[in-house]
């Protein structure tokens, strides 16, 4: 028998307690080097125990609103997809085991092994290439599409595509096309909503064609 009141409260009730308490302001950014906004997330709850631990970052990561940067000419920042991924994952996706093995209370928890197995709402911030060779933004998202396996646990998905020093006039290139149909695979039961910089209007165009937001929407 728990000694403590919250952990002896019903699992749905603790959980709602806990996204409340763990909610923050804004998107979160989900690599690091953090390039704006809060540095660490070192939360009390994460240091109570280990049972809540677990449940605390479930919350945490089921709760918030987080940003991954898709930039392939930055190759200092952390990439999600290369993230422990978790140690065990029962069938039906109704469950996953915790992360025995894993330190108690880091200060940031990015790596945490079930970080992308418990994101609900996630941001993707698209930076097509400048130059005309797009296999690097390819392969980024097709690693983006198999570490979130497909998106099917996402309550929300949204997709900002931009470029750096791109003419507003300049459409997609084939290979971008080819790059940005990797987003079809997604199957997101949430919504979805993809979006271009106003000013890149030949991009818009292209990407309008390509139907993604559509696409990517799981039906039923």
């Amino acid at each position: 028998m728990s000694t403590s009141p919250l952990l002896d409260l019903p699992t749905e009730l603790r959980q709602s307690i806990l996204g409340h308490a763990l909610r923050q302001r804004g998107t979160l950014e989900l690599q690091h080097p953090v390039w704006a906004g809060l540095q660490d997330f070192c939360q009390p709850l994460f240091h109570v125990c280990r049972s809540l631990r677990q449940e605390a970052l479930e919350a945490f990561y089921g709760t918030n609103d987080f940003l991954w940067i898709i930039d392939t000419e930055h190759r200092l920042r952390s990439d999600p997809s290369t993230y422990p991924a978790p140690a065990t994952v029962v069938d039906k996706g109704k469950h996953i085991q915790p992360f025995i093995d894993s330190p108690l209370t880091p200060l940031l928890p990015w790596e945490y092994p079930h970080l992308l197995y418990h994101l609900r709402h996630l941001q993707i911030n698209l930076y097509l290439p400048q130059e005309s060779d797009a296999s690097a933004l390819h392969s980024r998202l097709e690693a983006l599409v198999k570490a979130t396996d497909h998106g099917k646990r996402l309550a929300e998905f949204h997709v900002l595509i931009t470029g750096k020093r791109r003419g507003a006039q300049m459409p997609l290139t084939t290979g971008e096309r080819s790059a940005l149909e990797v987003l079809a695979q997604m199957e997101v039961r949430g919504s979805v909503e993809v979006q271009t910089r106003y000013y890149f209007r030949a991009v818009n165009a292209g990407v309008q064609v390509l139907d993604l937001q559509r696409r990517m929407t799981k039906k039923g």
